[in-house]
């Protein structure tokens, strides 16, 4: 496993502190994908499933770092026909794009998911967009739920609030 530096070590402290359920914004380059899977390494068991929704070009990015950081065993996602039967439950952590998120949920949702990691949060600016909805139907009822972004904010405060939402229903 991969030491964490001082710095991280605090952000997966201040997760810790707000209950799993957190905003991370760092700049890139700094590790938020390391921290938010040490933070499930840390504070969850191996039967926990955890679901990580990012762009594709991420996919195969987070599978690396959760092997090679953490030596955690995780499946790629993909299409937009899940298969007719279960999916693979021999793996802690799932990783899934946002464009075809919507068409999993059913799926995802059966598999009672612990965690749910949503990368580059600025991809839900606006509260009725098909990928919003999507990852806030997979995020009810999930207990813990971490937002990673180096720009989580673009342009308006208005834009911040289906993610805050997302995260924590019962303060936004």
């Amino acid at each position: 496993m991969t030491k964490l530096y001082p710095y991280k070590r605090e952000v997966v402290q201040e997760i810790q502190d707000f209950g799993g359920r957190s905003l991370v914004g760092l700049d890139m380059g700094l590790g938020k994908s390391s921290i938010s899977l040490y933070w499930k390494w840390k504070y969850l068991t191996d039967d926990d499933l955890t679901i990580v929704v990012c762009p594709a070009s991420l996919k195969w990015n987070w599978k690396y770092e959760a092997s090679h950081h953490l030596g955690m065993k995780s499946l790629v996602l993909s299409g937009s026909k899940p298969p007719s039967t279960g999916i693979i439950t021999s793996r802690s952590l799932l990783i899934i794009n946002y464009d075809i998120l919507r068409f999993w949920i059913p799926q995802l949702k059966q598999l009672d998911p612990k965690l749910v990691i949503i990368d580059e949060v600025h991809f839900l600016l606006n509260r009725y967009s098909k990928r919003t909805v999507a990852v806030r139907e997979l995020c009810r009822d999930v207990p813990y739920i971490l937002g990673l972004g180096g720009t989580p904010l673009i342009n308006r405060p208005a834009e911040l609030w289906p993610t805050l939402n997302i995260i924590r229903p019962d303060k936004y």
